[in-house]
């Protein structure tokens, strides 16, 4: 007889366990492997979801799909290579699947301000909390407790910035997103004026662009004026002769080649043309004792008030011209006639006007008396016939005769009659149709009559 000893082994009992319990996707996850039952393992095959396989104790993979990725592991141990074949699932969450947009790619310096819209999607992740660097060294944490899907951010220079957000979910994964803005230069708008005060008769104002693009890769600009009337241009260095005087405000809105702006404002003003303007206490005078004063009525711009007045005479007969300055406005002329006067006003800022004006000087009447008698006799027939005499431009004189003060007519010819023996002294007096005066007396005589007387 013989024997046989016969061994029924004991199959391995194989364990996993995860390093580290929690995982997010595309993180590293370490297994660890080991027999339960004390078998000395000779062999170990894992098979992992992507189809990879490994053979060691301590294993390590990346998982690309959230929640259940089932491992297999294959052992095989003892003296009969007994084989153990066990699962183990290893759980994944998911990222918080970053993304954000920006409101504008690019924004001039002046006013910059970029709108970020978060827009991280992923199954089963709840934002916990968001990381914004905004590539300036301002950045900026936020809770779920606030509105963090829209985020604003200006930036205090100019320049590309790269701006990164970093989402942390309720598993604590993170993820990460990338975008870029960049802010561009605004332009330095300027501009000189050739005179900003200029009188209307003779405005040109000449505006130059002084302006700088603030572009590193171009200097030109372009240029958009308002110049104050409605007037505009497109020109570099535009020039306007202003149609009505008053104050103006020119406008300069220059653009570099970002498309970016800078505006700048001027004033100027036109000047109201002065107005040179005289009047005289009377413009027409009768040549004895004449004497003409000069009233200044110039119209002078309200912002140009300090003027100056000069009026020149011009005398006859050979045309000469006496001036005369506002301290010095009462004149007298030495023959009769019609004569030109002319002011000319001139203010500080140097605007200027001229009026033409005339003067008359009148020649006086001339009073002269003719009679048929200068002497009559007591009676019935003693009326005397007086009568003016004509001259040069009488035609409309008045007469006004009178007696001892008491008017006895206002003809060219009266008669005067008289009974009582006596001297009458009689005056004339004339006034020309421009108030001028003379008068002239002639003595009458009534002779008492004789008394004759008979004797025998």
């Amino acid at each position: 007889s013989t024997t046989q000893e016969l061994e029924i082994q004991s199959r391995p009992d194989i364990r996993i366990a995860r390093v580290i319990q929690d995982s997010c996707l595309n993180q590293l996850v370490t297994l660890r492997s080991w027999e339960n039952n004390g078998l000395y393992l000779k062999t170990r095959l894992w098979s992992f979801p992507e189809g990879a396989n490994k053979t060691d104790s301590l294993v390590t993979n990346r998982y690309f799909i959230a929640g259940n990725n089932t491992v297999q592991i294959i052992g095989s141990g003892g003296r009969f290579n007994c084989k153990d074949t066990t699962t183990f699932d290893v759980v994944m969450y998911n990222l918080a699947n970053v993304k954000f947009q920006r409101s504008q790619n690019t924004l001039c310096y002046r006013g910059n301000e970029f709108t970020l819209t978060d827009s991280s999607q992923a199954a089963g992740s709840i934002t916990k909390k968001v990381n914004w660097d905004f590539g300036d060294n301002q950045g900026q944490v936020i809770s779920t407790t606030t509105d963090y899907t829209n985020i604003k951010h200006s930036y205090g220079d100019t320049g590309t910035y790269n701006i990164r957000l970093i989402t942390t979910n309720q598993y604590g994964c993170l993820d990460t997103g990338y975008n870029k803005v960049r802010v561009n230069p605004n332009p330095v708008a300027d501009f000189t004026i050739n005179n900003d005060t200029q009188c209307f008769s003779v405005n040109l104002v000449q505006f130059t662009n002084t302006g700088k693009s603030n572009s590193p890769v171009s200097s030109a600009l372009t240029h958009t004026w308002n110049l104050g009337d409605t007037t505009t241009s497109t020109l570099a260095n535009p020039s306007r002769k202003y149609q009505v005087y008053g104050k103006r405000t020119a406008t300069l809105i220059s653009t570099n080649n970002y498309g970016c702006k800078d505006t700048i404002s001027r004033d100027l003003r036109i000047l109201k043309q002065p107005e040179a303007k005289i009047s005289f206490v009377t413009n027409t005078i009768c040549l004895t004792n004449n004497k003409f004063e000069i009233i200044d009525g110039a119209i002078i711009d309200t912002k140009d008030a300090s003027y100056r007045t000069k009026y020149v005479v011009y005398h006859k007969p050979k045309n000469d011209t006496l001036t005369y300055t506002s301290s010095n406005v009462k004149f007298s002329m030495a023959d009769t006639g019609k004569y030109k006067v002319k002011s000319f006003v001139t203010t500080a800022l140097g605007c200027s006007d001229s009026s033409l004006n005339y003067i008359n000087v009148m020649s006086m009447p001339i009073a002269k008396i003719e009679y048929d008698k200068i002497g009559k006799c007591e009676g019935n027939f003693n009326n005397f016939t007086l009568k003016r005499t004509n001259y040069v431009n009488s035609v409309n004189d008045q007469n006004f005769w009178s007696v001892a003060g008491t008017s006895i007519g206002t003809d060219t010819v009266i008669s005067y009659k008289q009974n009582t023996p006596g001297k009458y002294i009689v005056k004339l007096k004339l006034v020309s149709e421009y108030g001028c005066p003379d008068s002239t007396t002639q003595e009458l005589e009534i002779q008492s009559r004789p008394d004759i007387r008979i004797a025998r």
